[in-house]
């Protein structure tokens, strides 16, 4: 695996679905040593982060869809135990 060493932009085929910009792509620019941006094509404004936060936010959605369809299993009878919501401990 290459170490990321200077910014790489690229453009997604992911389009905005609602506001002003509905339409255009977004833009992800992974900087070093550690931060990604996001910005939509055609605007100046960009919005950074870091990889960290990105990864942290990545594992509770992945939580969240887990539960989610678990959850709906046992509304829909196919389990027996109710799941329990996940929890997040913010240090």
């Amino acid at each position: 695996m290459t170490t990321l060493s200077k910014q790489l932009r690229r453009e997604t085929s992911v389009q905005v679905r609602n506001g002003r910009h509905r339409g255009r792509q977004i833009i992800v620019i992974l900087e070093p040593p550690n931060h990604i941006a996001f910005k939509i094509k055609g605007t100046r404004q960009q919005y950074t982060t870091t990889v960290e936060t990105c990864y942290d936010q990545a594992m509770k959605q992945h939580a969240l869809d887990q539960w989610q369809k678990k959850l709906a299993e046992y509304k829909a009878g196919q389990r027996r135990i109710k799941p329990r919501k996940p929890v997040f401990n913010s240090l």
